[in-house]
């Protein structure tokens, strides 16, 4: 997997790529306080059919952190920027929890870039979304000490054993817990807060791919009541994961997506 860098409005991103080139390019997008490697584990088995990409959000994982807004709006924009600097005229995207928004932003707003949509326990309606210890972690005052806490690694180690059910996860995913700044991570999560995308994924015109689980600890379970229905939409559940599947349950994960992204003949004709 090959680590490089482009610039977007002057600001440097990181971002993986892998794969075969076969397929329409696969763009992953990563949640809040996370980092491209943590699709590491579902691209080994993507990476027979994909050409995956897989950048590091601005104020996130190894990407330059500028004094920008980092409102989910403008890191849309920021991710465009970084299709065009590609030249990803064709794409199929993924996004998880934050990665999802923009990813929904970014096919609303993109119809005819975007062909396949897949979104990974979205918080669709903002502040109901979260648990009741995160929606406490953001109050003010609470923020700056979680923002502090996050930058030794006891914090990280707390925080993040409510991402998985069982799964341990690796030192180097706790640790993107802390390369946010203050200005990159709290911006962020607070545009979330205030965000209402129920009518946005409504918009979405491509096939759409909601994968949820049944012991995520961050997103609120109701979020699943919200999960559009019609033609182009479908749902999955994983069993016996939490937040992110694509880690804690990267075989369930990836037979899901390979069969919304690559339809079986049957499926295509029915």
């Amino acid at each position: 997997m090959d680590l490089l860098s482009t610039r977007v409005n002057g600001h440097e991103i990181i971002y993986r790529t892998a794969g075969t080139r076969v397929n329409a390019p696969l763009v992953l997008l990563h949640g809040w306080g996370a980092s491209s490697l943590y699709w590491e584990k579902a691209c080994e088995d993507l990476l027979l059919h994909h050409h995956c990409i897989m950048p590091d959000l601005p104020g996130f994982g190894l990407s330059e952190k500028p004094r920008i807004d980092y409102s989910l709006d403008n890191l849309t924009t920021l991710f465009e920027g970084f299709l065009d600097r590609l030249e990803l005229d064709q794409i199929d995207l993924v996004g998880h929890s934050m990665g999802s928004l923009i990813a929904i932003r970014a096919a609303v707003r993109n119809p005819d870039r975007i062909r396949r949509l897949c979104v990974i326990n979205p918080p669709l309606r903002g502040w109901e979304a979260l648990s009741a210890f995160h929606r406490f972690s953001l109050t003010p005052g609470i923020r700056c000490l979680m923002h502090l806490i996050m930058k030794t690694p006891f914090g990280r180690k707390w925080i993040a054993k409510d991402f998985t059910v069982e799964t341990e996860l690796k030192r180097e995913y706790i640790d993107d817990l802390g390369r946010p700044t203050y200005r990159s991570g709290i911006q962020s999560i607070l545009s979330l807060v205030d965000a209402d995308s129920v009518p946005l994924i409504r918009k979405c015109k491509m096939p759409v791919l909601l994968v949820g689980t049944d012991k995520d600890q961050v997103i609120s379970p109701s979020q699943k009541d919200l999960y559009p229905t019609g033609d182009n939409f479908q749902s999955v559940l994983i069993n016996d994961a939490g937040h992110i599947p694509m880690v804690e349950k990267p075989e369930e994960f990836i037979q899901a997506l390979s069969s919304f992204l690559i339809p079986s003949p049957a499926s295509i004709s029915s």
